[in-house]
């Protein structure tokens, strides 16, 4: 520690080595905002600048929440110095990018998984008999959304690689008559979706004016 109570710093350029960390936490966070929008809409995303957990009293069916912390960690060999490999750098972002979306991932279906457990909105396919049957079946229990504007976006369907082939192929290969009954439900999914938005704006007086 120095006469001023900060650590002491036993490297030369401490300005350039300040702005090579404030670059390089912004490319983290660049990287960080670009996997998260993979699984939350960036404006549903919001950033908690202090404290660890949050609450919505004016909402009774708002979950309290409380941060998950999420770490990686990046080694630098000398080796790598000493050959003044510049790819370090690259790797390095990459390496602790995907980690990091690893775990939130894994953290994001955890949670969906525990929600849609708690309040009984599964599907068995088993029982369903059929992946096509399964979709309709999982079609009928979403509630879709629409935006201020009542744009209504299509929910998203996340699988392994080899479930998402196989349901793609025998929906593409499912009859007319099934392929009715989806875009159906599907137009009175939207018609309910931008109904109930036009309710909640017009709760407030004035909204678009």
């Amino acid at each position: 520690m120095n006469a001023k109570g900060q650590p002491q710093s036993f490297f030369l350029f401490d300005a350039g080595a300040c702005a090579f960390n404030e670059a390089f936490t912004e490319r983290m966070r660049e990287l960080q905002n670009e996997f998260i929008k993979n699984y939350i809409p960036p404006g549903n995303t919001y950033r908690l600048y202090h404290g660890r957990t949050w609450s919505n009293p004016a909402n009774a069916e708002a979950d309290a929440g409380e941060m998950k912390v999420f770490s990686a960690e990046m080694q630098t060999r000398f080796a790598d110095i000493i050959a003044n490999d510049l790819g370090l750098i690259q790797r390095s972002f990459k390496e602790v990018a995907e980690s990091l979306q690893r775990q939130f991932a894994g953290s994001v279906y955890k949670m969906l998984s525990e929600a849609s457990d708690a309040s009984g909105n599964v599907i068995n396919a088993q029982k369903e008999g059929s992946l096509p049957n399964s979709f309709l079946a999982m079609l009928e229990k979403i509630e879709f959304s629409a935006d201020k504007d009542g744009n209504v976006h299509m929910p998203e369907i996340h699988a392994d690689p080899a479930t998402a082939r196989r349901m793609l192929s025998e929906l593409e290969a499912s009859p007319p008559e099934f392929r009715a009954k989806v875009e159906e439900l599907k137009q009175k999914k939207i018609l309910a979706a931008q109904e109930h938005e036009a309710a909640r704006k017009a709760k407030f007086a004035r909204y678009g004016e």
